[in-house]
């Protein structure tokens, strides 16, 4: 369990010393809270551990994801997110399903 720097926030979060060792800076946290909702926040050095209280149904978060990711990447085009999938991606992938809520604290 980790905090965020105003000690506001916490929740579990990769141990410091391997983010340090992976020079991570910034990161999404998403925390399965049941059977059909998840928490998602986001950790930025400048900002701390932030979740939001905002409640987001899951075709939301696939609406945006692809521009959230890349705000953290920056500048570097090479690791920007594209709309097509990879070749390496499973033909079967179904990331769609209906059921789930995505709560944002």
């Amino acid at each position: 369990m980790r905090h965020g720097s105003k000690e506001e926030n916490a929740t579990y979060m990769m141990p410091l010393d391997v983010q340090k060792k992976h020079s991570i800076e910034k990161f999404i946290v998403i925390q399965v809270l049941g059977e059909n909702s998840m928490l998602a926040g986001i950790y930025d050095p400048q900002w701390g551990l932030t979740l939001p209280t905002t409640m987001y149904q899951l075709e939301a978060i696939k609406e945006n994801i692809l521009k959230t990711l890349n705000v953290f990447r920056g500048n570097n085009r090479q690791r920007q997110t594209r709309r097509f999938p990879s070749k390496n991606t499973p033909k079967n992938a179904n990331f769609s399903i209906s059921g789930y809520n995505i709560i944002l604290r």
